[in-house]
């Protein structure tokens, strides 16, 4: 049986989360469905992002809202490509709410792609 420590999000950690955005604090307008989607956290060269900052040490079950301004957008998500497309939103910002489903340790395979799709991202997410 894992305990409470192995399913706190952290450094090298394959984390997966379900993804809802909205326009205002609470809403998930724009998503007509939670997004699930996986990442190894804490790999990115120049540190945690803004987003990892947000998820770090919390446990699975837990849940955050993430308020992303247009103007910190790319400093917030750093490396990271999240999967929701916020095209045609004018203004405004744009909160998520983000629920970590499953926080197990990475395999090595894992944290070398990781690693490599960040290092191609630059200091952008690219949508990779």
């Amino acid at each position: 049986m894992e305990r409470d420590e192995d399913k706190r999000v952290d450094n090298l950690k394959k984390v997966v989360l379900s993804l809802e955005a909205g326009t205002r604090p609470g809403a998930s307008d724009l998503t007509p469905e939670p997004v699930s989607w996986g990442f190894v956290f804490g790999i990115g060269s120049e540190g945690l992002a803004g987003f990892e900052y947000a998820l770090a040490d919390k446990q699975e079950g837990d849940s955050v809202e993430i308020m992303l301004d247009r103007e910190t957008f790319t400093e917030m998500l750093g490396h990271l490509c999240i999967p929701l497309s916020l095209e045609g939103i004018d203004e405004g910002p744009v909160y998520l709410k983000v629920g970590i489903e499953r926080v197990e340790a990475a395999d090595q395979r894992e944290v070398i792609r990781a690693m490599a799709d960040a290092s191609g991202c630059g200091d952008h997410c690219c949508g990779h």
